[in-house]
């Protein structure tokens, strides 16, 4: 999948961790261990029919930063939530966006060669929001699922209580025609409220070619370019 942020190309800061092995980012100073795959409930890649439905995943993580032991975290891969959030890892929000190879049957969590692609989001928001938010979008596709990807898209800058982003509407379009708007179905407003950073949606393309996808939260804006095969 070819992925475009906010009209300009751009590649995301993602990590893949061996199941059993960690890794350093030594730009930052955090360690990420991955542990367990606690639950796998996709559909198998030996099953002689399409799955009807799209299954999940739960994995555990391990951190520390800078010496500091961060604990262990699970994280879900569920291509079906509207709305996700990655654990906060220090400076980082770390969601769960790839796990594999899928499972080779229906026994849960038994592939010792998996795979785990983490997205590392670094958060530099401070109360005052000098920044002017800003969005970045990209996609990433289903294995075994043709036409379908995960979209995700993340929110940077400004304040973390900006109350004209707090409890705002969503707005994907998958540039083939289909607009979903969706309500945040969050709690009312109050002094120590922060808005919502990180978004998560699937959509399954009836045809292969190059979509335009927008995502619109409360007034901030970016597209992504895709390609579904």
């Amino acid at each position: 999948t070819f992925i475009g942020g906010g009209g300009q190309a751009q590649s995301q800061p993602s990590v893949a961790i061996p199941l059993g092995k960690s890794t350093e980012l030594e730009t930052d100073g955090l360690t990420l261990e991955f542990l367990e795959v606690t639950e796998d409930s996709r559909c198998p890649a030996s099953s002689p029919l399409p799955c009807n439905w799209v299954g999940k995943a739960k994995v555990i993580i391990a951190a520390s930063e800078g010496g500091e032991d961060l604990g262990e975290h699970e994280l879900l891969l569920d291509p079906l939530r509207t709305n996700s959030s990655g654990v906060r890892l220090g400076d980082h929000s770390v969601p769960l966006v790839a796990l594999n190879p899928y499972p080779a049957t229906f026994d849960s969590a038994s592939n010792a060669k998996y795979v785990a692609t983490l997205y590392l989001a670094r958060h530099l928001y401070s109360g005052e929001g000098s920044e002017i938010p800003k969005a970045t979008v990209w996609a990433e596709p289903i294995p075994n699922k043709p036409g379908a990807v995960t979209l995700f898209a993340e929110i940077e800058g400004g304040a973390d209580r900006n109350n004209n982003l707090f409890c705002a509407y969503t707005t994907w379009q998958f540039g083939d025609g289909t607009k979903w708007l969706m309500g945040s179905g969050c709690q009312p407003w109050t002094p120590e409220s922060t808005i919502q950073r990180y978004f998560q949606q699937t959509y399954t393309y009836d045809s292969p070619g190059t979509y335009e996808v927008i995502f619109k939260h409360g007034n901030v804006e970016a597209t992504a370019v895709i390609e579904v095969k």
